[in-house]
């Protein structure tokens, strides 16, 4: 093989590892100077509600149903409750000035895996104010990426709602989890779904209480 050849072997090597490893998550968007500097999630926010759902989880393999409870005790600090139906715990999380207190969770589920990626998954929930890093926008969509322990968020807003209807976590070069948001009315998301798009684990959320 002469040089030129191995020069564009060595080339297209490089373009087959950089677009498998390249970012989906803002493919037909376009990046533009940031608006804004910092992103917010009005949906968990009012001090004086509590967000009462109906909860369905699917974790690797436990699947349960429940009664999911969020509230937010002051700014960013927030106490997040599962029980069954019945009123018996299932898990029982609060966050206290960034952290973590794990005050009940059922044997089944007592695993720090599990425990980890459930605290993720509300953490990113309920997450009031992010930093953006970058902003993209496209015809119908604009996209605000920030920076969560080491990896991305990115908050998707409805150009013609104004509305926040997703939140993609993600590593450099991967989509790791999605959280969409539904149903929105008077600041509350009304349908909320978690899928993990590495592992099996999905939570589904619909909104019980006025």
């Amino acid at each position: 093989m002469c040089r030129y050849q191995i020069q564009n072997f060595l080339i297209s090597c490089l373009l087959v590892l950089f677009v498998s490893c390249s970012l989906s998550t803002t493919k037909g968007y376009l990046e533009q100077d940031k608006s804004i500097d910092f992103v917010e999630n009005n949906y968990f926010s009012d001090i004086e509600t509590d967000y009462v759902y109906k909860a369905n989880f699917d974790v690797y393999k436990h699947s349960f149903g429940g009664i999911l409870i969020i509230k937010m005790i002051q700014n960013e600090n927030y106490r997040i409750v599962c029980t069954t139906e019945f009123g018996k715990r299932i898990f029982d999380f609060e966050w206290v000035n960034n952290d973590f207190i794990t005050h009940y969770i059922l044997e089944e589920l007592n695993r720090k895996i599990i425990i980890k990626t459930l605290q993720n998954n509300f953490q990113i929930l309920v997450k009031q104010k992010s930093k953006i890093v970058k902003e993209f926008l496209n015809d119908k969509e604009m996209a605000f990426q920030t920076s969560f322990d080491q990896r991305f968020n990115y908050y998707v807003f409805s150009k013609r709602s104004q509305q926040l209807v997703r939140i993609i976590h993600t590593s450099k070069n991967k989509e790791k989890m999605t959280i969409y948001f539904d149903r929105m009315e008077n600041d509350i998301a009304r349908s909320v779904e978690i899928i993990h798009h590495n592992m099996k684990m999905k939570i589904k959320l619909n909104y019980i209480s006025d």
